[in-house]
């Protein structure tokens, strides 16, 4: 068995519905709301989308050389987690500091790609939207702050939370009046799920495995994406230290033990798995 070090990202039908969400508020200016159940993706799809691996070394530290250039020139995103005790003054310092980071880096590497750029996009924007995540620690002040903020930089915005989110802004009548557009986190399918473990088996080049394995993984992990990571983590080293070539139930259930959060058992065990 070969070690799995790579990233699995599965393109979701939640994951393109949170494209297009982003999409909306970055053209038309305007915020959204997004929401879902803890594991189901979020954090990921949204730092996926902003591409932050390649921005967040330049925002942090703004005097190294760029990171990624080639990459950053097409950023137009940024991904802002508050603190648990973020005030509003706290908020637009963050905010304000990471924004002219940003535009300093794009547009650093942009005129490292043409010279001619240098006088054309001194001083110019590109940071078109601003994704919050974990939008549920902000408290009203913050959120007062946060609207003050859209209204002058004219800026896309997207907040990401658990459910309950959008039942929480509605005691911000000022805030959730500018709320244009709002998507719900799902839990991934079946079919979602049976891919994920095709892609898994693979990267560990193990054999695809019976049918029951793909009915006892949805059931142990219904669909959500942390805890079906961390059972393949699981998966990995127990396939690892029995030397097996194949995922088997045995295995799965071995796994699911060690895990503190799965479901009860799925339908009996097959014969002969």
């Amino acid at each position: 068995m070969s070690e799995s070090n790579t990233k699995i990202y599965l393109e979701t039908e939640s994951c393109k519905q949170f494209s297009e969400l982003c999409d909306l508020c970055r053209d038309q200016r305007t915020i959204g709301l997004a929401w879902g159940r803890p594991g189901v993706g979020k954090t990921e799809t949204a730092m996926r989308l902003a591409n932050w691996s390649a921005v967040e070394p330049n925002v942090v530290n703004p005097i190294r050389p760029l990171v990624q250039p080639e990459k950053l020139v097409q950023c137009n995103a940024i991904y802002y987690l508050p603190s648990i005790t973020t005030s509003a003054a706290r908020l637009r310092k963050e905010l304000g500091a990471m924004r002219n980071r940003f535009d300093d880096a794009v547009e650093r590497a942009r005129n490292r790609q043409a010279q001619s750029a240098i006088v054309q996009g001194f001083g110019e924007r590109y940071a078109k939207l601003i994704i919050v995540d974990e939008a549920y620690r902000l408290g009203y002040q913050a959120l007062e702050e946060l609207r003050d903020l859209h209204d002058q930089w004219k800026i896309g915005m997207v907040l990401i939370g658990d459910p309950g989110l959008e039942r929480s802004l509605d005691r911000h009548p000022h805030f959730v009046n500018r709320v244009a557009f709002v998507q719900a986190f799902h839990a991934l399918k079946p079919e979602e799920v049976n891919r994920y473990i095709e892609l898994r088996s693979d990267a560990m080049g193990l054999q695809r495995p019976q049918s029951e394995i793909y009915t006892a993984i949805f059931w142990y992990t219904q669909g959500n994406l942390r805890i079906l990571e961390k059972l393949f983590r699981l998966l990995e080293r127990l396939v690892k230290l029995n030397d097996d070539t194949v995922i088997k139930r045995d295995v799965v259930d071995a796994a699911r033990e060690m895990l503190l959060y799965a479901n009860g058992a799925p339908p009996a065990k097959q014969k002969g798995a």
